[in-house]
């Protein structure tokens, strides 16, 4: 069954549901569904228990076989209805039913099931007045003007939607409020009204901070329903802005609508992170960051932003922010991406070159002129989506990697954990790695000759092989405090935090784990400096898997993270590693520009030319 978003007003009805019988419990799940996740005290009983179970193993028996349940099931549920004696059993089924009438609908089962559903979004209605219950009527209200909307009856749609939005701020709902604000929004838009439609989704973002306060994502299927319920309302709004700031006649206007639209991204971005990692230690994560605009020295920021019928590229140069735009399609964008990635791992062959300069004349080439007028080395990438599994250094223009003109970083939001740079000469170093086939895995060969090179350069205590379980990386951790952790061992960042992990020899740990161990010992004022994963891999065509080393570095209290997006070379990782940290020690050299200097020597050595032996060395956050 489907995990649900519930506030935290709602956790001990939770508690409570778990202690009623199959069915009740059930019935309350549903609920949750069809109220966007609002759990309630309501227990049926009798006829309308009864009712409730035909409902749900109709809803069961749907999702096993759509083409199984004939329509006339729901007209016998329909027709019991109307019999139940509660005005408020009657809403909530009628409601369940509306919904069960869509779902049919979209799966084609059903031609004439909208139709069936506005009439029962209606009844529900009635019988949501009739119980005096505001939350219900902001519903049925707010369901049946979505279906108007769908269908081009535009007016009587903006009725029922503010009718809804008013019974949600009665019933103090902003978990329905949001829904009804945003189609509003849409509404306005379509209608060619943008200053209504900016209001409508400003209040929805808005309504959403405020949700965001109290509501507890947990679970893979509540995260992944969270990008899918809430995203669109942030993207439209910054779609709305961007349109806005294309044409605003004035600089400061236009400047103000931009810095607005970025700022939107970033809220999204925080709360996606925030529930990926699934961690209320997260929750003021942003707090205790500073603005990356004031440090960015000799850097550009820029932001790709995906829209659905083209690419918004937001730019800081120190002069405020540029706007590029290319039209190009998303659905389009997203393919070369698909294919420039797979084609990276390709090593035999030069198939990717073809896709990268393509990536390059939209990513990079429009506002190049302003990097170099403004003398840049440096470019601080915010991707987004399907950019945070693709190592945008390999992009090229027919002349060179984008790599061999500029350092690269990237960073999960337009904000940085207290950024400076690392001296190492003053670092303590943990470093620990596996080079024997452990657990299924391969033998990493160099892994002794990594982490010894490392040692000879700036000591450190060393966890090899055996040496290197869960209990001695912990020990570690606690003992020596370091502000460099480099491990030499396989891992993995998929889509889900609790199927990502770190190898050690005795176990695969977790990357909640992981983190909770980096930060443990951290309750003081120096930080974990910079993480190494040196033979990470992320999982291709999987967005949420490029949040996984973003998420650990953070989890963990790191300013800087190094990782790989996919298993490399382990000679050439060795050389790479060896060349990065002999970078690091020369003064005012940042780790972006010592990243970049290593993959440029691999560039340089035909054997390693191929950017699938370099390329996939991604650094997050602080490139100082």
């Amino acid at each position: 069954m489907t995990r649900v978003v519930l506030p935290l007003r709602a956790w001990v009805l939770v508690l409570l549901v778990c202690w009623m019988p199959a069915v009740i419990a059930n019935a309350a799940e549903a609920e949750c569904e069809l109220q966007g996740g609002v759990a309630t005290a309501w227990q049926p009983d009798g006829a309308a228990l009864v009712a409730w179970e035909r409902a749900l193993s109709i809803r069961d028996a749907v999702r096993a076989d759509p083409g199984k349940i004939a329509n006339d099931e729901y007209t016998r549920l329909a027709d019991s209805i109307p019999t139940l004696p509660g005005p408020n059993d009657r809403a909530r089924l009628w409601l369940h039913l509306g919904r069960s009438y869509e779902m049919r609908a979209a799966q084609g089962e059903m031609p004439d099931g909208q139709l069936r559903a506005a009439s029962a979004f209606a009844a529900a209605e009635r019988a949501a007045e009739e119980a005096g219950d505001p939350r219900l009527t902001s519903f049925a209200a707010g369901y049946r003007g979505e279906i108007y909307a769908a269908a081009g009856r535009n007016e009587e749609a903006a009725r029922l939607l503010h009718s809804a939005s008013f019974s949600a701020q009665l019933a103090d709902a902003p978990e329905s409020l949001y829904r009804w604000q945003w189609q509003l929004g849409r509404l306005a838009r379509a209608a060619g009204d943008q200053d209504a439609a900016l209001r409508a989704y400003r209040q929805a973002v808005g309504t959403l901070a405020d949700l965001r306060d109290y509501v507890a994502f947990g679970g893979d299927e509540a995260r992944v329903d969270f990008r899918k319920r809430f995203e669109p309302v942030y993207v439209e709004l910054v779609d709305v802005l961007l349109l806005r700031a294309r044409t605003a006649p004035e600089p400061e206007a236009r400047q103000s609508l931009l810095v607005e639209a970025r700022n939107v991204l970033e809220t999204l971005k925080a709360a996606e992170l925030r529930d990926y990692l699934g961690s209320a230690c997260l929750a003021n994560v942003e707090t205790s960051q500073v603005d990356l605009d004031r440090v960015a020295g000799k850097a550009a920021v820029v932001y790709p932003i995906l829209l659905p019928d083209r690419l918004e590229l937001l730019v800081t140069l120190g002069g405020g922010l540029q706007q590029f735009t290319v039209a190009v399609p998303e659905a389009q964008i997203r393919r070369e991406l698909t294919r420039f990635r797979y084609l990276l791992e390709k090593r035999t062959t030069h198939e990717y070159r073809r896709h990268a300069r393509v990536l390059f004349d939209w990513l990079v080439a429009p506002y190049e002129a302003a990097l170099r007028a403004a003398k840049v080395d440096t470019l601080v990438l915010v991707p987004d989506g399907p950019l945070r599994t693709v190592p945008l250094g390999a992009l090229h223009d027919g002349k060179s990697f984008l790599v061999e003109r500029y350092a690269l970083a990237v960073v999960p939001g337009l904000r940085l954990v207290d950024p400076k740079g690392l001296d190492l000469a003053r670092s303590r170093l943990l470093l620990a790695g596996l080079s024997e086939p452990v657990q299924g895995f391969a033998a990493l060969d160099y892994v002794p000759e990594e982490l010894n090179g490392l040692h000879a350069l700036y000591g450190g205590r060393v966890l090899l092989d055996e040496a290197f379980s869960s209990a001695a990386l912990a020990a570690g951790v606690d003992e020596l405090e370091p502000s460099v952790l480099h491990l030499a061992s396989h891992a993995e960042f998929t889509g889900d935090p609790a199927t990502s992990f770190l190898l050690t020899y005795d176990q695969r740990m977790s990357l909640t784990r992981m983190g909770d161990l980096m930060r443990s010992p951290r309750d003081r004022e120096e930080s974990l400096e910079l993480l190494v994963l040196s033979a990470c891999s992320t999982a291709s065509g999987d967005e949420r898997s490029g949040l996984g080393l973003a998420g650990v570095g953070i989890r963990a209290g790191a300013r800087s993270a190094l990782g790989t997006l996919w298993p490399v070379s382990d000679e050439g990782t060795y050389d790479l590693m060896m060349n990065f940290y002999r970078g690091l020690a020369v003064p005012d050299v940042s780790k972006a520009v010592a990243l970049a200097e290593a993959q440029r020597g691999l560039i340089a050595k035909r054997n390693y030319r191929h950017p699938y032996y370099w390329a996939p060395f991604l650094l997050i956050s602080n490139w100082l």
